[in-house]
């Protein structure tokens, strides 16, 4: 399924609102931002991604091409979002799909045991990194518990 330059923008958007405090962004170099049609990314500032990684203080690496170092994670949770939100669901208005992906991507942090993780949540997991390091986050973690009127 191909989204919408607004439904992918409001993914990143999402995304970005919803996940842990990160410092550094790895992906893989993408060759359709490089040669986006229409005007040119000089006169329309930097891309939504990078937009939003400056507001968060997150700095973001772009890899070599072909020369992937990561093991497809990323696209894996980007496929794994899809499948449960915009694959299933048809969405009468952007406010509903961020509504669903939000929801979505919190129900995974806070509930999924992942194998990866040792079998804990990806929150238990940057809770115990916190307890270890706490001087690479910028908040404490333990506020990020989703309460009931979240």
């Amino acid at each position: 399924m191909i989204l919408s330059r607004q439904e992918e923008d409001a993914l990143w958007e999402v995304f970005f609102t919803a996940a842990p405090a990160r410092r550094r962004v790895y992906e893989p170099n993408s060759k359709r931002r490089k040669k986006a049609p229409g005007p040119s990314r000089r006169f329309l500032g930097p891309h939504i991604f990078d937009r939003v990684c400056i507001a968060n203080g997150i700095e973001h690496r772009l890899t070599k091409p072909y020369h992937p170092w990561t093991n497809g994670q990323a696209e894996r949770m980007n496929r794994t979002i899809k499948d449960a939100t915009v694959k299933v669901y048809h969405y009468n208005d952007l406010k509903s799909l961020k509504a669903h992906v939000l929801a979505f991507v919190t129900a995974y942090n806070f509930a999924k045991h992942l194998k990866a993780l040792r079998w804990r949540t990806p929150y238990q997991a940057i809770c115990d990194a916190w307890t270890k390091e706490p001087s690479i986050f910028k908040i404490n973690p333990h506020h990020l518990i989703p309460g009931p009127h979240t």
